[in-house]
Order: structure tokens, then C-alpha cells, then sequence
């Protein structure tokens, strides 16, 4: 039979006739392609854990009003502006900052831990900045 192929005859070399796929991109997040960490990995870094520490503290913090009722919930008012600085600082988001002051400032609100789900949300990677296209 007459060869149909190879260098010699014109047609493309011998071998393969697929092409490997391209290397994978960058993962996101990741500008040098490297593996992004899990969440435990992330999580038990020194900083997240102080992170996490400053959060609990946030949120007892706020509970205030709870542990002592004489104080009522005025000192949630004088408290809200300050959490919301302070989440805004921990997490460099305006979104977690007003959720914050939102849940310090209206009544029966307190117990719910908003650092302490910030910082879970941190962990899951919610604040990684997107690449832009």
C-alpha cells in the first residue's frame, strides 16, 4: 500500500494525531498557579486564628446587653458604629460593615455572631478578589 503520510510524502509526522491540551490556567485567585490552600489550611494559619479570636471577641462584645440588662440596649447603639469599623477593617468589605452595624443597632439582633460568620466566610474564601477580564 502507498504511504499516505509522514515528512517525506508532505503530510503531517508520524505519531499522535491529537494535540495534548494546554497547560491548565492560573487558578483563581492564584496569580502564579500555584495550589490554592484548603479551608483547614487557611483556617489554621497564625493569622486567621487571631482573626478569629478578635471576631469571637467582637461578638461577645455586642452581646453586652445581654450578659448585663441594666445596660439595655442603648449600649448597642453606642456599640454599632464601632463594629462596623472594626469589621470593616478585619475584612475590607463595606457589605460585612453594614450587615454589622445593622444587626447591633436593631433590637433582639445580638446573638447572632456576624465577625464570627465573616470570618467562616473568610475561610471559604467569600472575600478572594476576582481577576478581572
Amino acid at each position: 500500500p502507498p504511504q499516505t503520510g509522514g515528512p517525506a510524502m508532505g503530510g503531517p509526522p508520524p505519531g499522535p494525531q491529537h494535540q495534548y491540551p494546554p497547560p491548565p490556567a492560573p487558578q483563581y485567585g492564584d496569580p502564579h498557579g500555584m495550589k490554592r490552600p484548603t479551608m483547614m489550611q487557611r483556617a489554621f494559619r497564625p493569622s486567621q486564628l487571631l482573626k478569629l479570636l478578635v471576631c469571637i471577641i467582637i461578638d461577645v462584645g455586642g452581646n453586652a446587653s445581654y450578659f448585663f440588662p441594666a445596660l439595655g440596649e442603648g449600649v448597642d447603639v453606642a456599640y454599632a458604629p464601632g463594629q462596623a469599623v472594626a469589621l470593616s477593617a478585619l475584612f475590607n468589605s463595606r457589605r460585612v460593615a453594614v450587615v454589622g452595624f445593622l444587626e447591633e443597632i436593631l433590637p433582639f439582633t445580638d446573638v447572632c455572631p456576624t465577625a464570627t460568620i465573616a470570618w467562616f466566610m473568610d475561610v471559604c474564601g467569600y472575600f478572594d478578589e476576582v481577576p478581572v477580564h
